[in-house]
Formats: structure tokens, sequence, C-alpha cells
């Protein structure tokens, strides 16, 4: 039951994982001027749906299609890349879901007033957390109440670091960095 149960939890951080990738592609600044809303999207696909009788229509669709979906990245020089990474994200909710190698982890940070998280590594350890508001660092402590993590996330939500259990760790975020 218990495997079934974190089949399941496993399967919904995968799934919370591309949806947070998705919605982090079109959030830059560049771009926000050319979002469209999606009213706009359906009207157009409508368009381009009701164009498909015509000789060029799949050239202009297919010309759509590059312009809403292609988005030009912007190299970070080594410097902005290394400032990025080593920014604490204190705006934290919701499940966030890294890997290291092999190794999945989750946290999964409840909106409440206490700050609290759950931090998952493995199908092994399972630490309670607490978050501190105005720094964004991590604390989990075990049973005991002993402090077993210390770390943050950084990177925009997309780099989990600290020490566990006295060991430094460092885990990448499954949108990428």
């Amino acid at each position: 039951m218990k495997r079934i149960q974190l089949l399941f939890i496993a399967v919904g951080l995968c799934m919370l994982a591309f949806m947070a990738c998705d919605s982090k592609k079109g959030t830059s600044a560049d771009n926000a001027e050319e979002e469209t809303t999606a009213n706009e999207l359906v009207e157009e696909k409508s368009e381009a749906a009701a164009s498909l009788d015509a000789p060029d229509a799949d050239e202009d669709a297919l010309e759509e299609d590059e312009a809403l979906g292609d988005e030009e990245e912007v190299e970070m020089t080594p410097e902005e890349r290394e400032a990025y990474e080593n920014e604490v994200w204190p705006y934290l909710g919701g499940t966030y879901a890294f890997r290291n190698g092999e190794q999945y982890c989750a946290l999964d940070v409840s909106l409440d007033e206490e700050n609290r998280a759950t931090l998952s590594i493995g199908e092994d350890v399972s630490i309670y957390c607490t978050i501190d508001p105005k720094t964004g660092f991590i604390t989990g402590v075990d049973d005991e109440g002993k402090e077993v993590f210390r770390g943050a996330v950084y990177a925009g939500g997309n780099l989990l670091k600290g020490t566990l259990y006295g060991k430094p760790i460092c885990y990448e975020g499954l949108c990428g960095l």
C-alpha cells in the first residue's frame, strides 16, 4: 500500500514539475508585452482552423504555431548565472521537485502562517521543516528535535542546496536551470 501511495506522489510531483516548467517558460520580462490572452489564442486557432480550406493555409498555420511556440532564450553571462544560482528564492508555495542524478526529492510547502514544509528524499527520508519567511532558509528537524537539514531554494525555485545530516547536498529542479 505504501508503495502505491509513493507512486501516486511521484506521479503527482512529476506532473507539477512539468506544469511549473511550462508556466516558467512564458513568464520572462522580455515576453510580457508579447503574451496573448487565452481568448485571443482561441480566436486565432479558430481562424486558423477556418482557413484550412485556403491554398496557403498550411503555411499560415505553421507560421502561427512558430510565432506562438518559439521563444528566444537569452544566454546569461557566467557572472549573471552565478548570481542567479546563489540568490535565495523566498517565494515558496506548493510542491517543488528536484533530482541529483538518479535520486529524486520533493519539497512540499504549505501555504499557511506557520510556514511548514515537508522535504522528501527518495522513498526513505521525510523531514518536517519550517521556512523563515524573511530569509527563505529551510530548517528540518527529526522526531527528537535535532536539526538534520538546513538549506534553501535558489535560482527561482530550480535549485535546492544545503546540508543534510551534516553533508552538503545539491538538487537541480526538474525544470532545469
